[in-house]
């Protein structure tokens, strides 16, 4: 991976700078074709917004450094979430990040969430809602 990689804001038409992540995304598409957040062929980051989804075979989330990757089969009515928390724990002492891939899907009008938290540890836990995880 590169040590930054430029992604160009449409709302503002400036390009920015963004450091690697340690979990990324990759959209495999139907045709065969993979689309990268990190994009080491010309230093692009993209963003979720970026997917054509009605086109995904498959969404996943990948450590680089170590190889590990979670795969979801995609169904064309699903919208992926995926990105990162930081938050600091509550006695100040160190920045606690977590990585968050899944995806919403509505039934009979009822909006549901699948979404798998990377803790630290890399261990993973599954929630409807990130803002009930507890960091002790």
């Amino acid at each position: 991976m590169r040590d930054f990689y430029i992604y160009h804001r449409p709302e503002t038409n400036q390009d920015e700078k963004v450091e690697p992540w340690e979990w990324c995304w990759e959209a495999f598409y139907n045709d065969g074709t993979i689309f990268k957040q990190f994009n080491d062929d010309d230093g692009t980051f993209h963003q979720i917004r970026e997917i054509d989804q009605k086109n995904l075979h498959f969404f996943r989330t990948i450590n680089y450094t170590t190889g590990r990757f979670f795969d979801i089969l995609w169904h064309p009515q699903r919208k992926i979430i995926s990105g990162r928390l930081g938050n600091i724990l509550d006695n100040g002492t160190r920045r606690v990040t977590f990585y968050y891939f899944g995806y919403e899907t509505s039934i009979n009008g009822t909006i549901h969430k699948v979404i798998n938290v990377i803790l630290e540890d890399g261990n993973i836990i599954v929630t409807e809602d990130l803002g009930r995880i507890n960091v002790a």
